[in-house]
């Protein structure tokens, strides 16, 4: 017979498991915790070993503690794949040109660090191609109440030109549905010509911005000159803040951070500069998933980074009050109060099922390059063949589609005993080698998915324990 399919935590202030059937995190007693603690390590388990055990009873006749796994990975959608791509697309981003003028260290394109993905190249889409994917757009979002055009790069504003005939043009094929245009720039071509067609049009602005001049400037490098990219960007955003004062409060800052560096130094740009205070901020770590050199993460950063997540949970909870807390630290917990109250209570697990981590690949965020081909997302390796899932000349191949959904086949064995079945984060770019799925790769970062959904777990465990003090 199996173990039940749980996973145990504790506390300072209590005890408690994950029911992967039920999708619910249940307090108990030590005495309990200890007798689950006994099951869960017994290296064989007989039928009665733990059903003789008095504490456990109340929870077994409530129907906890079961051992069903599911008998078949596949992803819900899989057969419907073809009606959510068909007529349920929600938002298409173009690459306008896979030209940039700037060369960052980090970055997904470099020549240096990245042999998992396409260079930086001078090619650049046509108005035939934005023309035929924004018509595919139209023709597939269909059953989609809102559609979004985001214009990504390189650097997309290289070719405004394009990107004010694809405004325009849009306008026209999505007519009487409601739609919106985004943009993501590192932020140095913002002049007041751009700004104001940005405005006019109601876009949504996203500027690359890495911290203080000291950091920014580290990485984030003009080409050719090796300049820092900084005092353009600040200059730019300033002279906008002048012109445009409701401009900010809707920019988007998109900060990677690089681990190596001081956390601290990091968040003094936004204390420091008046005009960044009310801005909203997405901070991520270097993406280092298609990189030969791998992050480095100093002690000083983590140190600093879990002591700053600390003082914001004590100001959010109300514990201490009058504290300053740091922007990236008070974005890090509004995920997890996204999060906080999403569990959503089951009786089992079904026959067939999947892990959560993958999307219906393209439907929320479909990526079209210059040379129109489609990718499920702006993350994935452009260089794969495995994330090639079509173009706008053909439309999808949806055995492509299918294939990246169930990623989880390929390491069906272990997915079906992993207590993180319900809340698993991998998708399948994370098992992308650039001709295949590979198992051992996506197997590698399950530790990591385990980790980040267990932060999850004991922070809506924090925020029940808080409840219980009031």
């Amino acid at each position: 017979m199996s173990k039940p399919f749980i996973h145990l935590m504790k506390t300072i202030n209590g005890f408690y498991f994950f029911d992967v059937n039920k999708n619910e995190i249940v307090s108990i007693k030590e005495n309990v915790f200890n007798a689950l603690e006994a099951v869960m390590n017994s290296k064989e388990l007989s039928k009665d070993d733990y059903r003789e055990m008095d504490e456990l009873q109340p929870l077994l006749s409530l129907g906890y503690l079961s051992d069903k796994r599911v008998e078949e990975i596949k992803h819900p959608y899989s057969d419907d794949i073809e009606y959510f791509l068909g007529r349920n697309l929600e938002k298409i981003t173009l690459q306008l040109t896979q030209n940039c003028n700037l060369r960052c260290s980090y970055c997904t394109y470099s020549e240096s660090n990245n042999s998992k993905q396409r260079k930086h190249s001078p090619k650049k889409m046509t108005f035939d191609v934005a023309k035929r994917a924004v018509d595919f757009l139209a023709k597939h979002s269909i059953d989609s109440e809102r559609v979004n055009i985001g214009f990504y790069g390189g650097e997309p504003l290289l070719r405004f030109d394009l990107l004010k005939q694809v405004v325009e043009y849009a306008k026209e094929v999505l007519l009487g549905k409601k739609y919106s245009f985004s943009i993501t720039t590192n932020g140095t071509l913002l002049t007041d010509e751009f700004a104001e067609f940005l405005i006019e049009n109601d876009f949504g602005v996203t500027v690359s911005l890495d911290g203080p001049k000291e950091i920014h400037d580290k990485n984030r490098r003009f080409r050719g000159s090796g300049e820092g990219s900084f005092d353009t960007i600040l200059s730019n955003l300033n002279n906008l803040y002048q012109k445009y004062p409701t401009f900010l409060s809707s920019l988007l800052i998109s900060l990677v951070m690089d681990p190596q560096n001081d956390f601290d130094t990091i968040n003094s740009l936004f204390l420091e500069n008046d005009l960044l205070q009310n801005t909203h901020i997405i901070s991520s770590i270097i993406d280092d998933t298609y990189c030969e050199n791998k992050n480095f993460y100093s002690s000083q950063f983590v140190e600093k980074h879990s002591y700053e997540i600390f003082l914001a949970f004590l100001d959010m909870s109300g514990m201490v009050c009058g504290l300053k807390t740091l922007p990236i630290a008070i974005e890090h917990l509004n995920k997890y109060l996204k999060f906080n109250g999403s569990l959503v209570k089951t009786l089992h697990l079904p026959d067939s099922a999947a892990p959560g981590g993958p999307c219906i690949p393209g439907k929320p965020r479909l990526f079209v390059d210059t040379d129109g081909n489609f990718y499920p997302c702006e993350r994935v390796s452009e260089a794969s063949q495995v994330m090639k899932i079509g173009n706008v000349y053909i439309g999808f191949d949806f055995d492509k589609c299918r294939r990246l959904l169930n990623v989880a086949q390929i390491t069906e064995s272990s997915c079906r005993d992993c207590w993180v079945f319900n809340g698993c984060s991998l998708c399948a770019k994370f098992a992308d080698d650039g001709e295949s799925l590979s198992a051992p790769m996506k197997a590698s970062h399950c530790q990591n998915a385990r980790n980040n959904y267990e932060d999850k777990l004991l922070y809506q465990i924090f925020l029940d324990e808080k409840k219980k003090c009031y």
